[in-house]
């Protein structure tokens, strides 16, 4: 029985949130990206092509990551984990004013206008998830509740602990590829495309990337989180599957269009091959235990 206390409504509302604001990104990534970023936009269509698939792809991130928060009310509302969505929010907004006032504003032409409603939002959604942990580590149900999940935790680990550690190695990698990309986007950017883009595109291609792989990492600590902490993986296992089909469809249209948007086909078919094994791996883990 899930403990329904404030940690509980504060991940649904914070996740519920969270998918909101990528919807129209999701749907017309391009208009959405121009309403906050109009300026110093790029007339070649292969230039548009990749800003607006990057785009599109860090919506779906925030929008996984918004479906993880809602998935974990329901499947492990740990205090550690509560506090992952005021971290994430915290570090995006780090990233967000970094865009705006740091070295990278002169090229990415943001709106303010359209940015500060979303970065007020964005402090109340740190505040959030902080003020329920606290409220609701008084609540001796609650920390009941956490005890026994633990306890569950402990012992599926012990039962399954091939498939974790597998899963866990799973996590740990992604964490681990896309670590430099938050710290060198630019790198990063020249490991997965053939050419460049025209300054202005490829500084706002290399912040687009930071922020993505800044999701990705945060997105995969949630997931190791999850499968060391879930007392069960009946809610995570089947999430955790999708994405994973998500990642895989990304890739192969990566590999399709290569031409088109100059990505480098090897690295794509390398992280094709790594999900597509992961996945397998993941439906075989579930299906025995």
């Amino acid at each position: 029985m899930v403990f329904m206390g404030v940690v509980f409504w504060s991940l649904i509302a914070v996740g519920v949130l969270t998918i909101l604001t990528t919807l129209k990104g999701i749907a017309k990534p391009w208009e959405h990206m121009c309403s906050f970023m109009p300026e110093s936009l790029p007339d070649d269509e292969k230039e548009v092509k990749r800003l607006t698939l990057f785009w599109w792809m860090l919506q779906c991130t925030y929008a996984m990551i918004g479906i993880w928060m809602i998935c974990t009310a329901f499947a492990c509302p740990s205090p550690t984990l509560a506090l992952f969505p005021a971290a994430w929010y915290f570090v995006r907004c780090a990233l967000g004013l970094y865009m705006m006032y740091g070295p990278p504003s002169q090229y990415m032409g943001v709106s303010l206008k359209a940015v500060y409603p979303l970065l007020i939002l964005t402090v109340v959604l740190v505040v959030l998830p902080i003020i329920s942990v606290v409220v609701d580590n008084k609540d001796p149900d609650y920390v009941a509740a956490t005890s026994e999940m633990k306890a569950l935790s402990d012992a599926r680990i012990d039962e399954t602990g091939p498939f974790v550690y597998f899963m866990a190695g799973v996590f740990g990698f992604f964490v681990l590829a896309n670590s430099p990309a938050v710290l060198a986007p630019a790198m990063a950017l020249e490991s997965y495309f053939a050419s460049e883009s025209s300054k202005f595109t490829q500084m706002k291609m290399a912040e687009l990337m930071r922020i993505n792989a800044n999701s990705w990492v945060f997105q995969a600590v949630a997931n190791l989180g999850s499968m060391m902490m879930a007392p069960d993986l009946s809610i995570y296992g089947p999430m955790w599957f999708v994405f994973n089909m998500y990642f895989a469809g990304l890739f192969v249209f990566n590999i399709v269009n290569a031409a088109d948007y100059g990505f480098k086909v090897p690295p794509m078919l390398f992280f094709l091959v790594v999900v597509t094994f992961s996945s397998g791996g993941l439906l075989v883990g579930l299906l025995m235990s």
